[in-house]
């Protein structure tokens, strides 16, 4: 029977990963090997260095892999919708008051696409964009205030206040 690891990050993810291996290999023969990686750093890594065949969860990150010229192939890429909160003090009235001073952006997940959020804006090269480290995927919402104006703040995965 031939083995396919399958690499997860978060533990909701588990149903359906253990959905799958049942189904792989009733129905098609395959071993499913289940492997939990939870540092970012390996996760995102683990395709590249033989840690895993398949990732299950978010993998925005694949997408710029791609362009790189990297060969990967999505079972099921779906349009990635995701509530965004803008951060800002409490005196703003207009995101006009920000030109000139500096957006904060955590490296994982989608860092470059936020540029489109300022287009909309009408912010767009009037904003400067520091990409600050994130090795935990999403645990440095303090760290993302620091020497910044306002911040556009991704959840992926319910953290306390």
């Amino acid at each position: 029977m031939d083995t396919v690891r399958v690499a997860y990050r978060d533990d909701d993810r588990t149903p359906v990963i253990y959905c799958i291996k049942e189904m792989g290999a009733k129905h098609y023969g395959i071993d499913v090997e289940v492997v939990k990686i939870k540092p970012y750093g390996e996760f995102e890594a683990s395709l590249f260095n033989d840690s895993a065949d398949v990732l299950i969860d978010h993998v925005e990150f694949l997408y710029a892999e791609a362009a790189k010229g990297k060969k990967i192939t999505f079972f099921c890429a779906p349009r990635i919708v995701r509530g965004l909160d803008l951060m800002v003090p409490k005196h703003v009235e207009n995101v006009s008051e920000f030109i000139g001073k500096n957006m904060a952006v955590r490296d994982s997940g989608r860092p470059y696409t936020v540029t489109l959020w300022l287009r909309m804006m009408g912010l767009e090269g009037k904003v400067g964009v520091p990409i600050f480290k994130d090795p935990d995927g999403g645990s440095g919402r303090k760290s993302s205030a620091e020497n910044a104006s306002l911040a556009l703040w991704i959840p992926c995965t319910k953290q306390s206040p």
